[in-house]
């Protein structure tokens, strides 16, 4: 039996970060904690839960704030705090180094991260449709947004649902109706819930009168 089972662990060496311990017949590999927890952010964000995602994020990593992105699980663990902290507006709740009293912070934090992802993967349009989401979030990164996105749809390449409706929202506020509503009816095509596509946008900015 106990040959059985060290078996079995080698099937899951893939997947963990390994461990290795004696076994009578093999090796037997200790998963790392950490993979299920990141694993389970990612999925709470797909479930639209981005609150929960944070929480998974941060119990694998407790020192994300200060943490270096790197490529690895740590990295991964980063992107979804980040991408939880775009769609909670900034209020987010995860332990004391992330208070929704410090919204505008946690969203400056969640920018610099998901700018630095998209600088390491240039061409991965999850990546950027993740930057443009963010930067569509507030009405000075609006145009950079909306470069960003724009190339995107160019080649339907925006990735979720919330790129679509970031998409919408930093055409509206350049004054693009027609553009909206298409953006709008692609997020709804890919949305779990048509709430995520409820975007009213800033009115585009009224240029000075002549005197």
């Amino acid at each position: 039996m106990r040959s059985l089972v060290c078996a079995a662990a080698l099937v899951c060496a893939a997947l963990a970060a390994p461990r290795a311990t004696a076994c009578e017949n093999g090796v037997a590999i200790e998963v790392d904690p950490r993979i299920d927890l990141v694993m389970s952010a990612n999925a709470a964000l797909d479930k639209d839960d981005p609150a929960l995602a944070a929480k998974r994020a941060l119990a694998a990593f407790p020192k994300l704030r200060t943490a270096a992105l790197d490529a690895g699980l740590r990295g991964k663990a980063m992107r979804a705090m980040a991408v939880a902290i775009v769609r909670l507006d900034g209020a987010v709740s995860a332990g004391p180094d992330f208070r929704a009293v410090d919204r505008e912070a946690n969203y400056v934090w969640a920018v610099r991260v998901l700018r630095g992802i998209s600088i390491k993967r240039a061409t991965d349009p999850s990546a950027l449709t993740d930057l443009g989401e963010a930067l569509a979030a507030r009405s000075a990164t609006r145009p950079e947004a909306r470069k960003i996105l724009e190339l995107l749809a160019q080649r339907d390449l925006v990735t979720n649902a919330y790129g679509w409706a970031a998409l919408a929202r930093a055409r509206i506020a350049a004054g693009d109706t027609a553009g909206r509503a298409d953006a709008v009816a692609r997020c709804a095509k890919m949305a779990r819930t048509i709430a995520v596509c409820k975007v009213r946008g800033d009115a585009p900015d009224e240029k000075p009168k002549s005197s």
